[in-house]
This record gives structure tokens, C-alpha cells and sequence, in this order.
């Protein structure tokens, strides 16, 4: 209750205000913060505004409890419209383009490794919000996500929205690392080459979708027809659209 001895008893807010801001909830009559034993991560708008916080269990904590609470919508804080880490990268991207990352670890591992034009959209889909925020700033983004693109409606959805925008988008591979957070940690040099290396974005979904299946055999085409169609037909531009169905 550190949060309520501070800014209800000394400062005087009222309880009600903050939860309505969901940093704390009522149980049992007393007020209790709704982030104790959690790391916290400030979320900041790109004028340098906090908005909202999201907190991570810390290590030896319940199995039962949820590794990640966010605060939730509110006046202030949209999820849809924030960056996480753009209040400090905008520079950086202006100059050489954002990498656009899942999670608040790693969008802070990127950084430590080196790698300062980085944002995160906690998730794999940017939203029509986020793609013109980012606009704003640069023409030119490499997704380093975790998911698999090819096969996530959302993601798919998102990058249309970004190249309808005029964004031009690669995606990076961390080959044997789970995301980018394990691979800034844990190979800077790899993580710096695969952004350097990053293959166009829909290269990337149709080569991830033919490496999955056996193209030789009835089964294999059929899985890969199944999965390459939302893919095709998810493309904003019908030029390259018809290059990706000829090939």
C-alpha cells in the first residue's frame, strides 16, 4: 500500500482517481497497488509524457500470476497510439530508420546493445495510430518480432496499413534465439547483422511459408496454398501482388 500512503494520505488524491487510472484496486475496504512486486516500466508518449506503466513479475513470483499486467485504457493512455522507447529514439530514426520490437525488454536490450532507433509496440501488430506516429519520423522500419508473420492475421493486417501509409518495411530473422531481447543480450554482433541483413517483408512471409512445407508432395502444396492466399491477397500493392502470384 506504499502507493496509497503517498499519494492519498500525503498528497490527497482520491482513491477513486487512481483506479480509474488502474494503479490500484479496492479489496477487502483497503486500497492496494495493483503493480507491487512487479518491475515497472514507465510508458512514455513521444513528447516524453507519461501515459501509463507496465509491470513484470519479478523472478520466484506464483506460478498463477500473469508475467505481465499494463495499465488499462484510459483518458490518457492508449495502447493503440503509443511507442514504447520513441520519446528517446526519435534522433536515432529520423537518421536511420526505426526497428520496431515487441516488448519493453526488448526494445531496452536493443538499446543497450547499441542499437538506438528502436521502438515497441507491445505485440506483433502495428496499428493504424502507431503507423502514423511513426511516420512522422521515418519512411523506413525492420519488424524484429517474435511471432511468425506469415500465419498472424493481425500482423498481416498492420503492415498493409504501414505500406498503404508509403512505409517500406524488411523483417529480421534472429536465427537460434528466441527474440530480440535473447539475441541483443546474448550475441550483439549477430543482432546488429541480422537488422543489417533484414529481407523484405513479404520475402520474408512467402519464403517462411514454402520452408514450413514440402512443396514436392499434393499435401505440402495444399498447406501452402491454404497459408499463402491471405498473404497474397493481404498485399496493398497490386503490382507487387502480381509479381509474388507469377513467382
Amino acid at each position: 500500500d506504499g502507493l496509497k500512503k503517498f499519494l492519498v494520505d500525503k498528497k490527497k488524491v482520491h482513491p477513486k482517481d487512481l483506479e480509474r487510472l488502474g494503479l490500484g484496486f479496492f479489496k477487502n475496504g483497503r486500497f492496494l497497488d495493483k503493480f507491487a512486486g512487479r518491475i515497472i516500466f514507465p510508458l512514455y508518449d513521444h513528447r516524453g509524457n507519461i501515459a501509463g506503466f507496465a509491470g513484470r513479475v519479478l523472478p520466484g513470483a506464483r506460478e498463477d500470476v500473469a508475467k505481465y499486467i499494463n495499465s488499462p485504457e484510459t483518458p490518457i493512455y492508449h495502447k493503440s497510439n503509443l511507442l514504447f522507447g520513441l520519446n528517446l529514439a526519435k534522433p536515432e530514426i529520423k537518421e536511420k530508420g526505426a526497428v520496431v520490437v515487441e516488448g519493453e525488454l526488448d526494445m531496452i536490450s536493443s538499446w543497450q546493445a547499441g542499437v538506438k532507433n528502436v521502438v515497441a509496440i507491445k505485440g506483433t501488430a502495428l496499428t493504424e495510430e502507431q503507423v502514423r506516429l511513426l511516420y512522422r519520423f521515418t519512411k523506413n522500419a525492420t519488424l524484429a518480432l517474435d511471432a511468425d508473420l506469415a500465419g498472424d492475421t493481425a500482423a498481416r493486417r498492420g503492415i498493409a496499413l504501414a505500406q498503404e501509409a508509403g512505409m517500406e518495411l524488411k523483417v529480421a530473422r534472429f536465427a537460434g534465439y528466441k527474440d530480440p531481447d535473447e539475441a541483443a543480450r546474448k550475441n550483439p554482433t549477430l543482432f546488429k547483422k541480422s537488422l543489417s541483413e533484414a529481407v523484405g517483408v513479404w520475402d520474408y512471409m512467402v519464403d517462411s511459408i514454402f520452408g514450413r512445407f514440402d512443396s514436392e508432395s499434393g499435401e505440402g502444396k495444399a498447406s501452402i496454398s491454404r497459408e499463402i492466399v491471405p498473404v497474397l491477397t493481404s498485399i496493398p500493392d497490386k503490382i507487387v501482388q502480381a509479381h509474388y502470384i507469377e513467382v
